[in-house]
């Protein structure tokens, strides 16, 4: 008796085992909305008449963009295009394969093998020349030819001075101890063309000039007043410069005013 109390006792005071903590209990994830696939049956043969083998066909679903979700692209795919390969090319070609740059020299041709020679009398145009021949250009006639030549005498519309316009032309040519120039004996101009006549006779011309003792001149010989003939005017001036027609002397310049004289044929109007 005292014995099974006493193991009565000891079995009340051993610990009990505590029981375990109770787990938290998880939840599934709630299922996610699938995404309709579209399927294609390919018939059988098609990977294979097409070259490609399985592992072709996964290698070129697998390329596909993992992002591109799209409905479109779900569950179809394209094979890659196909690699277009160029020839290889030698590093260093053969040396008769290169093309040559140089230029093939031309073969003359009859008028460059022979060229027409250059006559002895003509000689090849000069750089800058217009290429007319026909010798030397014509030579410009000289005073005696052209008083010769009716076409030289060329009216120019003078007709003659008055007695206010010749003393308006001699103003300014004084010297010192003139009021006006001197009067001078007139210039007598001899008429080239014989009996021919012009359409318009020559007038009276006026002729100016400053004096040195020696003939030599201070100014001029000037034609202040045209003939109305541009050559009888300068065959005054010509008879001036050769002495045909001298000035008289004085001791110092002194100014003179000179008539031209043109003698005209009387049976011309």
């Amino acid at each position: 008796m005292a014995v099974s109390i006493g193991l009565h006792g000891l079995l009340l005071g051993w610990p009990l085992p505590s029981e375990p903590p109770e787990e938290p209990q998880v939840l599934p994830p709630p299922p996610e909305e699938s995404a309709s696939v579209d399927v294609t049956i390919l018939p059988a043969g098609a990977i294979a008449a097409n070259g490609q083998d399985d592992e072709t066909a996964i290698a070129a679903e697998d390329s596909e963009d993992p992002l591109d979700d799209s409905p479109a692209s779900v569950g179809r795919s394209s094979p890659p295009p196909p690699v277009e390969r160029s020839p290889a090319i030698p590093e260093n070609p053969p040396a008769d394969s290169v093309p040559s740059t140089e230029a093939t020299p031309a073969e003359p041709t009859a008028s460059t093998a022979n060229p027409d020679p250059v006559p002895n009398d003509q000689f090849p145009d000069e750089p800058g020349s217009t290429g007319l021949t026909g010798g030397d250009p014509d030579p410009v006639p000289t005073l005696a030819e052209r008083l010769g030549d009716v076409g030289a005498y060329q009216y120019n519309g003078q007709k003659g001075l008055d007695f206010i316009q010749a003393q308006a032309a001699q103003d300014g040519w004084a010297t010192p101890g003139q009021t006006l120039p001197s009067k001078a004996d007139p210039l007598e101009v001899p008429y080239q063309l014989g009996a021919e006549c012009l359409d318009t006779a020559p007038v009276p011309g006026l002729l100016m000039a400053v004096v040195n003792p020696d003939q030599t001149f201070v100014r001029g010989p000037e034609v202040v007043g045209s003939t109305g003939y541009a050559v009888l005017d300068e065959q005054a001036i010509a008879m001036i410069d050769t002495g045909e027609y001298t000035f008289p002397s004085e001791d110092e310049p002194w100014a003179y005013n000179v008539e031209i004289k043109v003698l005209y044929p009387d049976h011309c109007p």
